[in-house]
Formats: C-alpha cells, structure tokens, sequence
C-alpha cells in the first residue's frame, strides 16, 4: 500500500541526503600577495584545497563555491566571490604497510583545488577573514562525536596595517600536499605538516581545535556564517591540543608530528595552527586539517 512505501520512501531519501553530505576528510586555505590594485587596493590570490572520500558523488562536489569575505575587526560580512574547481586529483598510496592486516594500497584523498586567481581588497586597519562551510565530514571518526554529522568550516585570516605597516603585505605559508598518513596503531610513527613561507616569516606549529561549520539541514550554505568559529565535539580523552591522546605531539619549530599511536584502530582528525611571526611579531595564522 501506499501507506507502507512512504516511509521507505523517506528513509531512503534521508539515508542517501545523509551519505551525500558526509566526505569532508580536511582542507586549508592559503593566500598570496599579488601587489597593488587600483588606488590604495591590495591584490590576492586565495585558494581552498580541500580533502574529500575519493570518487565523490555529484552532489558532493560543489563547482563553484563561494568564499565569504568578513572584515577581521568586527566580523562583519563583506562579500561573497564564486571561485570555480581548477583542479582535482587523487592521493594515492603506491606501497602496503607490514604492520597492518590487508593491503594498504589504493586511493586515499580526491584533493579538489578552488583558486581565486585574483582578488582586490581595500587596504584597511584590520584586514580580512575569508571562509568556507561545508557539512559533513566521514562518519564513524575516533576522536569525535558522531562525525558524520559534524560539518566543517575552513578558514584564514589576511592581517591589515595595524600589525604594523607591511604587515597588509603578507602572503601565507604553503604545504606540500603528500598526505597519505596509514600509521600502525600503538607502533611509534612520524608525519610532517611543515610549511613553507614565501616571505621568510619564522613559523610556529601547534595542535588546535578543527572548527564546525554547516550542518546536515544546510549542508553546503551559499556564504559562510561570520566568524567567532567555535570547536568540533571532541571525544574524550581526545581534544584539539591532544588530538591522537598524550602519546603524540608535534614539534614547534619543524611541524613534525610524532609518537606512539592511539592503540584504537580507526580515523582521527588532526587541526594543526602555524602562526607567523616576524620579527618577533604574530603577523597571522594557518590552519591545516586532516584526517
């Protein structure tokens, strides 16, 4: 009856509008200085490179995004800018691990790149926060709380002229993407999340919160909400300073992650800031998350 079928019906929908949203396996923004731009504007490349479940469905890879642009002093919203894919690809894994039971080989991250070739932004006191929210990540993560509800918000701060003139100059650090971590647990084990900086800035690593943003009743929202971000829920004893449990830290002057793996087999998300200094000054920071 027609009774009996709608509830499948719903569920089914529920089920695959559920399994469509959660892909989310990490991400980072970085920005470049590109010069001056028309009257006293400043010019900046901003790209989003995001880590997502290999061979995502249709619905799962949005082209374009938006990048919401929020002024860093009040958070205020400024404007939204469309950015288009420019490039995807996968991250592999060409070798098995001794130490763990099955073949380790195969397709770990499809890594998806939107670039804002250039953008022209005033030059203002306070500078900007540019963001994107995008809901869910992979469910059935170790170190949180149902993470296959848990949405995502990646963001980056470009600093303004109160820092200290110059500062509104200022391009952030870049990552090499090798990301394909399979560590064995309860073995010890290394993996660099080092940086590099264009402008010779001396740069400082830490663990740090990964944020929420979006959720599973708005999945992927036209602009990102405004800053404060606030924490994902952490499964304890995990949290975002101890994000693989007291065995594991990350050196801050190298980004070398490393120690003796949790012995609970499984996915965990790793937030790491780099905060840029120079000459003895905080000027910004990056955030890079994966899992």
């Amino acid at each position: 009856s027609m009774k009996r079928l709608l509830p499948v019906i719903l569920a089914f929908f529920v089920l695959s509008a559920t399994v469509n949203a959660a892909h989310i396996k990490g991400g980072f923004f970085t920005y470049r200085y590109l010069g001056p731009g028309t009257g006293t504007n400043l010019r900046y490349q901003i790209t989003l490179t995001v880590y997502m479940l290999c061979n995502p469905s249709p619905g799962q890879l949005n082209n374009p995004i938006n990048f919401s642009i929020f002024n860093a002093g009040n958070n205020q919203f400024i404007q939204d800018v469309s950015v288009p894919i420019t490039s995807q690809y996968q991250l592999s894994k060409t070798y098995d691990e001794p130490c763990i039971t099955g073949d380790e080989r195969g397709c770990y991250y499809e890594i998806v790149i939107y670039n804002l070739s250039s953008i022209e932004l005033p030059s203002t006191p306070d500078g900007y926060i540019v963001s994107y929210q995008r809901c869910c990540r992979i469910a059935g993560i170790n170190n949180l709380v149902s993470s296959g509800q848990v949405g995502n918000t990646f963001t980056i701060r470009i600093p303004g002229t109160a820092v200290f003139p110059g500062a509104e100059r200022n391009s952030s650090p870049t990552f090499l993407i090798n990301d394909t971590a399979v560590v064995c647990n309860d073995n010890f084990f290394q993996l660099s999340f080092q940086a590099i900086d264009p402008d010779g800035d001396s740069l400082s690593y830490s663990f740090c919160d990964a944020f929420l943003g979006a959720d599973q009743g708005n999945p992927a929202p036209v602009s990102a909400a405004p800053p404060p971000y606030f924490p994902v829920p952490y499964q304890l004893p995990y949290s975002g300073t101890q994000p693989m449990g007291l065995g594991v830290t990350i050196n801050p002057i190298t980004g070398l992650i490393s120690g003796t793996a949790p012995n609970t087999l499984g996915q965990y998300v790793i937030c790491v800031c780099i905060n840029e200094y120079r000459n003895g000054v905080l000027i910004s920071s990056t955030r890079k998350e994966l899992h």
